[in-house]
């Protein structure tokens, strides 16, 4: 579960008075003390704006470009592509879902490579590709064995 949000602070602590009146000329600008900069669709006032649509906009396109001024600051892990990850990292995640299918519970074969194929498939794991994969590691490591179609855990 995430962290709750806060309850937003009241419009006139955010330094908007409510009782100055917003003219026309102001509205969409940078004069403009609400438009774009503070919506919240559950408080009053922004349920009974009639430009409340057109707020959510304005307000999209300048969390995106604060979002893209602090993106260009610094490089973020979560926004690099995996696709563009190395094909032995890949490998490596693979053999890792394997284990993990398998190490509390026997599975059926089948289920192990659709279940890999499913997550992999984007990276050119194919079925046949990720059965080969498995029979290699059979030959290879002692944590994995099979006994007619059932992939096994053991311990070291």
């Amino acid at each position: 579960m995430g962290i709750k949000r806060k309850p937003r602070k009241t419009m006139s602590k955010q330094g908007i008075d409510l009782l100055k009146p917003v003219t026309v000329e102001m509205l969409g600008t940078e004069a403009d003390p609400c438009f774009g900069k503070f919506l919240d669709p559950r408080t009053p006032e922004c349920s009974r704006c009639g430009d409340s649509e057109l707020c959510a906009i304005k307000m999209a396109q300048n969390n995106k470009l604060l979002s893209e001024k602090a993106h260009s600051k610094g490089a973020f892990k979560d926004l690099e592509p995996e696709e563009l990850a190395d094909p032995k990292t890949i490998k490596k995640k693979v053999r890792l879902r394997i284990k993990e299918l398998i190490r509390l519970k026997s599975r059926d074969m089948d289920f192990v490579v659709d279940d890999v194929h499913n997550i992999y498939v984007m990276h050119g794991w194919t079925k046949a590709r990720i059965k080969k994969y498995i029979f290699t590691l059979i030959e290879t490591k002692d944590w994995i064995s099979k006994k007619g179609n059932l992939l096994k855990f053991h311990k070291k």
